[in-house]
This record gives structure tokens, C-alpha cells and sequence, in this order.
């Protein structure tokens, strides 16, 4: 086997990873940066550059050494897109294959090892995207449904409910912890501050916003009324985004797997599955929890296009790596 190297690629809202393996499975090096989505993130070409540079550092290999590099990014949804996404991976001596993908491509990847099933991310953002038995690529976006369910959403509805109504006496100490939340002491300062944007960067907003969705879930799972209907909202949006995909399935039971901050939170899978299994249709989903992570993903996905098959080696190496290290 050719000596080198691979390097698989998560760029999100919230982080940039990349990890580094040989040609056999073996894991080099990680490397975990700021995000890189271009319109949540301040630097993201900067990010992914920094992380690559780091993770070559850490495993001791040089540029020329990468065979391949799949990169799966947050915000790449059109053949436009892929102009930035590739000028992040323009880096002095990087010559080799590059493929730039949505992140969920390489998430979807990862979790079903190559195969067929929906995944479905809610966190920082949201997208729902699954293979085919035919081995086609599908997406909610393709049916023009934007899932509403990335954590900023539960913020969003909270906020807005509490501003334009009147909540009832006992939603008093959520309230109150909303108002702590965003250093303000009233609901007209609350409205003020949202009136303007939450801050004068978008970019700080969104990322203040969806560090407040555990907030709301807590808040639902403890009784509170209007983080509950919140919570509902989010679940409906991801649900109808399942279900758009799902539809391109053959199958009676088709395979999901969840990510994301925001869909693993106990309180909320468990108002997802319920929403799912209850639903009337002829499909029923079998869920799984993903093998890999997505950037494990991407690493895999590298060794497709290297014409590399996975075998028991390589998987054998890269689900000890998935066991022993935190690559999310």
C-alpha cells in the first residue's frame, strides 16, 4: 500500500475538526478549531487553515504526504457554495484530491459507515439528509423545507412569546431566567435588546441565541408551559423534514440516527420518537446511534475516493478511536 496520509474534515457552526489517519485506519492526529460556517462564523477560512495546519503538526506529516481530503461543511447547500469551501482548503503545498460536501453528507457517512439511512441534525444548524437504497442523495432542503430546528429556533420562539404576550403568573421564574440569560431586568428591555437584533454582529447573536436552547429544553422538561411550545415547534419542523426524505425510501422501515446538541437532549429525542411513532403512515424508522462521528466520517468517505475499501482493519480501527477520543 502507497505511503501517505488522509484528512477528514467537520466544519460547523460551532467547531472546525479535523482529523489525520494513515492509509490503513490508524488515527494520527485532531485538531478541533472555531467554526467555519460562512455566515456564523467571523473567520471561518482562517479556522479550517488553522486547523489543518495544526493536525499536519501533530501527526508529523507534511502537505505533500495528504492523498485525499474530504471536507464536510455547515452552509454548503449549492454549486455556488463551492467556491468558498474550496478556497478553505487553499493551502501553500495541498495538491492533492479535495472533495468539499455538506457536513451532513459526511455526518450521514459516518453513522450508517457508508450505507443507507436519514440523519437528521438539529444543533448549532439543521438539515436532514439521507442515502437511498438506490444510493442517492436527499435532503429537506431539496423539497424547499427549511428545518427550523437548529437550537437559535427554540430561543427565537421563546423571545418572541414572551414579548408579544402576556405569560401567565406561574411561567414567572422562567421568565426570570430568560431575563438573567440576556442581562436584562424587564421585558421591555428584553424587547429593546431583540428589537435590535441582540447585538450589533450578527455572527455573536446567533451563537448567544443557540447556547440559550438548552435553557428552553430544561425549562420545557421542568414544566414550563412556554418553553414547551417551543420545544414543539422545533420537533414539528424536524419531523416534517424526516418525513420529506423518508419518502424517497423504498422501504417500510427506514434506518435514522439523530446529532446535534439540540435533537440528543434527552427531553427533546424523547418528544421526537414519540411524534415519529405515533404518526399515521406506512413507514415506521429503526433508529441507530451513529457509528462514527461525522469527521470519522469524513475520513472514511476519504478512503472511498482513494479507492481504500473498508474492512475489518480499517473499521476495527476506526470504531476503537471513535470509543477511546471525544471527536465531537
Amino acid at each position: 500500500m502507497k505511503k501517505g496520509i488522509v484528512l477528514g474534515l467537520d466544519g460547523g457552526g460551532t467547531y472546525t475538526r479535523v482529523v489525520a489517519a494513515d492509509l490503513k485506519g490508524k488515527i494520527l492526529a485532531f485538531s478541533k478549531h472555531p467554526g467555519s460556517h460562512p455566515r456564523k462564523n467571523q473567520h471561518p477560512g482562517d479556522n479550517v487553515k488553522a486547523a489543518i495546519h495544526e493536525v499536519l503538526q501533530q501527526a508529523n506529516a507534511s502537505v505533500s504526504l495528504v492523498q485525499c481530503i474530504v471536507g464536510g461543511f455547515a452552509g454548503l447547500n449549492s454549486p455556488e457554495d463551492q467556491q468558498w469551501a474550496r478556497e478553505y482548503l487553499n493551502i501553500t503545498g495541498l495538491e492533492c484530491l479535495k472533495i468539499v460536501v455538506n457536513d451532513a453528507q459526511v455526518a450521514q457517512f459516518g453513522a450508517f459507515l457508508g450505507g443507507q439511512g436519514v440523519l437528521a441534525i438539529a444543533g448549532t444548524g439543521s438539515i436532514v439528509l439521507g442515502k437511498t437504497e438506490a444510493g442517492s442523495i436527499v435532503r429537506n432542503y431539496d423539497f424547499h423545507h427549511d428545518s427550523e430546528a437548529a437550537a437559535r429556533y427554540l430561543s427565537y420562539s421563546v423571545i418572541y412569546e414572551i414579548i408579544t404576550q402576556k405569560p401567565p403568573l406561574e411561567e414567572q421564574a422562567f421568565i426570570q431566567s430568560v431575563l438573567a440569560y440576556w442581562g436584562t431586568s424587564s421585558v421591555e428591555e428584553l424587547r429593546l435588546l431583540a428589537s435590535k437584533g441582540f447585538s450589533e454582529d450578527r455572527v455573536q447573536a446567533v451563537q448567544h441565541l443557540s447556547r440559550m436552547a438548552a435553557v428552553v429544553s430544561s425549562a420545557a422538561a421542568n414544566g414550563s408551559e412556554t418553553a414547551f411550545r417551543a420545544c414543539q415547534k422545533v420537533i414539528g419542523s424536524l419531523v416534517t423534514g424526516i418525513e420529506l426524505v423518508a419518502s424517497m425510501f423504498s422501504s417500510a422501515q427506514v434506518p435514522l440516527a439523530l446529532v446535534g446538541g439540540v435533537i440528543n437532549d434527552p427531553f427533546m429525542k424523547k418528544l421526537l420518537r414519540e411524534k415519529l411513532d405515533n404518526k399515521i403512515s406506512d413507514q415506521t424508522f429503526s433508529y441507530h446511534k451513529p457509528q462514527l462521528s461525522p469527521v470519522l466520517g469524513a475520513v472514511l468517505y476519504s478512503y472511498k475516493e482513494v479507492g481504500i475499501q473498508l474492512n475489518q482493519e480499517i473499521l476495527e480501527k476506526l470504531l476503537m478511536a471513535e470509543r477511546t477520543n471525544n471527536f465531537y
